[in-house]
């Protein structure tokens, strides 16, 4: 195969996951304002594109790419209300360093999908597959103000202020650390991905 996910096959970096002793967890990031309450919830997977990390891995965008191509836009299911729109960074299918499995292959799991991908193509086969598809995933905030300062970065939604209106919500801000009257605001990112393919 000359090309993979419209990338030379020399420079496609692969790592070998040792699929019977696959450690289900989950990762992943996202940005919006206003993201839903931390929980369980349902995402649908729009059309399928792919990427290349620095490192040379494949990565999957699990939904049509925002206008700076960064990230992908998927409608996850609210209760209530209108669909949300979440936006995450593509899903690396590098191998974690702490246990069997990658994020790419915790959400084609998600999905559905008994991945086990031996190569590069045959990932990107599967991912293909996805689309359309309903996972269901953890929801949780983060707020980013500086990589340099991690100090004045929030990792969870508990970590936001209560809401003085309603004290049973958290208030989806927080005030920026220098600047008096400006906001960081909270973004929604994938804490995991549940596992729904049956042992």
């Amino acid at each position: 195969m000359a090309d993979v996910a419209g990338f030379d096959v020399a420079e496609i970096v692969w790592d070998e996951i040792d699929y019977q002793n696959y450690d289900t967890g989950g990762g992943g990031s996202a940005k919006s304002y206003g993201p839903p309450p931390a929980g369980k919830y349902f995402g649908v997977v729009g059309p399928i594109s792919f990427g290349k990390t620095a490192a040379g891995h494949v990565s999957v965008f699990p939904g049509e790419k925002t206008e700076s191509g960064k990230q992908a836009i998927v409608k996850v299911k609210v209760q209530g209300q209108d669909d949300y729109e979440m936006r995450i960074f593509p899903l690396s299918s590098k191998k974690y360093s702490n246990r069997q499995g990658s994020q790419a292959i915790d959400f084609l799991r998600a999905c559905g999908i008994d991945a086990q991908p031996k190569s590069a193509d045959e990932f990107v086969a599967l991912c293909k597959m996805a689309s359309g598809r309903t996972f269901q995933f953890g929801l949780d905030w983060e707020g980013f103000f500086s990589k340099d300062e991690p100090e004045h970065n929030k990792k969870s939604m508990k970590e936001f202020a209560k809401d003085e209106q309603d004290p049973s919500k958290h208030q989806p801000w927080y005030p920026h650390p220098y600047e008096e009257g400006k906001r960081i605001w909270a973004r929604a990112r994938i804490a995991y991905f549940v596992d729904a393919v049956k042992k």
